[in-house]
């Protein structure tokens, strides 16, 4: 009799964790659509009934900065030598750079390249027949590239004039920059949501609905500086008449400017 108690208990435990296994499986089905049913919810939802406005703001400030290169390009029979002579001119400019005030990190090497320079000399054809023409190594070409920021603005003309004297090939790229424009981008952008505000709130009067938010928002950034003309004379300098002088370069002010495109649900 106990023997079969016992089969009647084994029965029993089995049938158990069969229930307690089919009821954890059951509960964990249960779990993963929950689970699905919300990560879908409120995708795909999108307010029926949509206005967009368009704003924008705009900030005037007097650029702080002005920045310009200057390239030095040497040909020579040796490697050496080219790169001897652009780092002599190179050398000039920069300690005319520092002499002016310009800080050590506001100089800045943007490129540097040395190669080989080939020719082909002139063949004589006979009977309508050309020998081809092999390149001859002619020399050596190095050039370096140097970008300088000016932070006392008025004196950007005297720097580019005393510059260019010390025989460098090429100065060019001369702008007038904010350094921090953070600021003054963010006033841009208060102006602009400002103006998409103004804009909705008479057309929803207009149109006799109601404004219920925001769903949507967008932003573009404008900026615009002046670029002055300069050319360089054959002696070096800017030019100006028959002789290299330093150029009046007024910088003028810069405008920052920030487009937003913002969409607002109705009723």
């Amino acid at each position: 009799m106990f023997q079969e108690y016992s089969k009647e208990i084994r029965k029993f435990f089995k049938a158990g964790i069969l229930l307690a296994f089919m009821l954890t499986f059951f509960l964990a089905v249960l779990s993963v659509v929950a689970l699905k049913e919300y990560k879908h919810i409120g995708e795909g939802v999108y307010p029926a009934k949509t206005l967009s406005i368009s704003g924008s703001g705009e900030v005037y400030a007097v650029p702080d900065i002005a920045q310009f290169t200057f390239t030095v390009t040497e040909t020579e029979d040796i490697m050496s030598d080219a790169q001897k002579s652009v780092t002599e001119k190179i050398d000039a400019a920069i300690k005319v750079l520092t002499d002016a005030g310009i800080e050590d990190k506001d100089i800045k090497t943007t490129n540097y390249n040395a190669y080989p320079k080939y020719t082909y000399p002139e063949t004589i054809c006979y009977n309508g027949i050309c020998p081809s023409r092999e390149r001859v190594l002619s020399g050596y070409t190095v050039s370096q590239g140097i970008s300088v920021k000016i932070r006392e603005v008025e004196q950007a003309g005297d720097i580019l004039g005393a510059v260019t004297e010390t025989g460098v090939s090429n100065v060019s790229g001369l702008s007038f920059v904010i350094d921090d424009e953070d600021a003054l981008r963010t006033e841009a952008r208060a102006k602009a949501i400002a103006d998409a505000h103004d804009k909705i709130d008479v057309l929803a009067k207009e149109l006799g609905v109601k404004i219920k938010g925001v769903t949507g928002f967008y932003e573009s950034n404008g900026y615009d500086y002046p670029r002055p003309e300069y050319a360089l004379s054959a002696k070096g300098g800017v030019y100006s008449e028959d002789s290299a002088v330093s150029a009046s370069i007024p910088s003028g002010e810069n405008l920052i400017k920030i487009q937003v495109d913002v969409i607002y649900e109705i009723e």
